[in-house]
């Protein structure tokens, strides 16, 4: 029986906060290291929630190189989103190539058949204007931000930004900027030339997610994915903290707020947050530690604060060789090593390095292939050998698309952060850091 911590007893109708070690102990002597595995399981609501309204802004890349069959999937997916949204939820459409054009001002979705005529009338353009799309997109956001909404920017492009604001630091930056107000951005690429490290950072700097659109057909089901995963929000502004003598290191790729707390994931039914951390012990300290889940109710805006407590026992070295490890720690230890490596097989084959690439790719799968099966398991292994095929088949743009992807999907556990500032006051910043006319 391996030890587990819980910060509340499950079915409590609070989150549940799970801690669950590698092992169950420390040596008593020397230094030592304690692989943490936590596991945050949003409540079960007593009935079906009640349906969070949105403030949506859909950014539409219609540079020329979007003209076809990539433009009328776009738009069919768009018209889609239409058709699945209600009078209580806000929506605003932002074209762009060179310019940058806001066919649907941010409003109520109250007359369905004008917004699907005006999408009706999107026309293919010049070049790739990413930046400036993605901020009259936040802009449109902005005006309807409201903390009892889900407020977010999806941006679909198939290029590079290579039209004003092009330099990937700069795009996060504000993007990042955005989210910690409450304007996240989920990015959607489409086809083999956009810049996979752009988007997914994009993603990354938003709190949303990144998809790779490998064909028109698939817009429409990846749409669907996205409003369903918001739809079933529970709980946002969710943040984690701790307090310990040890050395604590974040094994996931977490943002944290101005307090150095860790924002997660939205609490969403049926998805539980996963990741690790690793407390470095030194000599002759205490191995407990205090962990600290904030997060905020979205249909009653109460706000929830649960600690849980780590503790192990000492145990002579030999002692402690001999505890099993836990087998659930282990396969997450192991699926975030293949993360690591998809991450950097995508910065490989952008640089070339198609064998080393491939290496990486080879040394995850052998690893995954050692875990027993489970559902976490058997989807990393599909995802690694649907790469180690494209790259053994010399498609390395697409290899490098779904590398960066499935990198970033394992990593997203951070959440959008509720406003810190009004809608007016996210406005006037916008102005005064020159993105914004007055």
């Amino acid at each position: 029986m391996f030890a587990r911590f819980f910060s509340s007893p499950p079915g409590s109708g609070a989150a549940e906060l799970e801690l669950i070690p590698l092992r169950d102990g420390v040596p008593d002597q020397g230094s030592s290291t304690i692989d943490l595995l936590v596991r945050i399981q949003p409540p079960k609501p007593a009935q079906s929630p009640k349906r969070p309204p949105l403030n949506l802004c859909l950014v539409l890349d219609r540079s020329g190189s979007m003209a076809g069959a990539k433009l009328h999937g776009m738009l069919q997916a768009a018209h889609g989103v239409i058709d699945n949204l209600t009078a209580q939820d806000y929506l605003s459409v932002v074209v762009f190539d060179d310019n940058v054009k806001t066919i649907i001002p941010s409003q109520l979705v109250r007359n369905p058949a004008s917004l699907h005529r005006t999408l009706n009338g999107v026309e293919h353009g010049g070049s790739t204007a990413l930046h400036a799309g993605w901020l009259e997109g936040a802009t449109q956001a902005a005006h309807k931000l409201d903390p009892g909404r889900l407020n977010r920017v999806l941006v679909l492009t198939d290029g590079e930004a290579n039209v004003g604001v092009v330099e990937p630091d700069a795009i996060c930056s504000d993007i990042n900027g955005a989210a910690q107000r409450g304007i996240s951005c989920t990015t959607l690429g489409f086809g083999e030339g956009y810049n996979e490290v752009l988007l997914r950072s994009m993603a990354s700097s938003g709190n949303g997610n990144h998809y790779l659109v490998e064909t028109p057909e698939q817009l429409s089901g990846i749409f669907n994915q996205e409003l369903g995963g918001l739809v079933s929000t529970i709980a946002q502004q969710v943040r984690f903290s701790w307090e310990s003598a040890a050395s604590v290191q974040v094994l996931t790729h977490l943002e944290k707020d101005k307090q150095g707390r860790l924002r997660l994931n939205d609490l969403i039914v049926g998805n539980p947050i996963v990741f690790l951390l690793r407390l470095t012990v030194a000599a002759g300290k205490s191995p407990q530690a205090t962990f600290c889940l904030e997060y905020q109710d979205l249909a009653s805006r109460s706000k929830h604060r649960q600690n849980g407590q780590l503790s192990l026992p000492a145990l002579p070295r030999h002692q402690w060789l001999e505890l099993p490890v836990n087998p659930l720690v282990q396969e997450e230890l192991e699926l975030w090593q293949a993360a690591e490596a998809r991450a950097e097989a995508t910065l490989a084959l952008r640089q070339g390095e198609s064998g080393r690439a491939r290496q990486l790719i080879d040394d995850a799968l052998h690893r995954i292939q050692q875990l027993p099966a489970s559902g976490r398991s058997l989807q990393h292994r599909g995802q690694l050998e649907e790469l180690q095929a494209d790259i053994h088949n010399n498609r390395f743009s697409v290899a490098s698309k779904k590398a960066a992807m499935q990198s970033h999907s394992y990593s997203y556990s951070s959440s959008s952060s509720g406003p810190d500032l009004t809608p007016e006051e996210l406005l006037r910043l916008l102005k005064e850091q020159g993105h914004l006319d007055s």
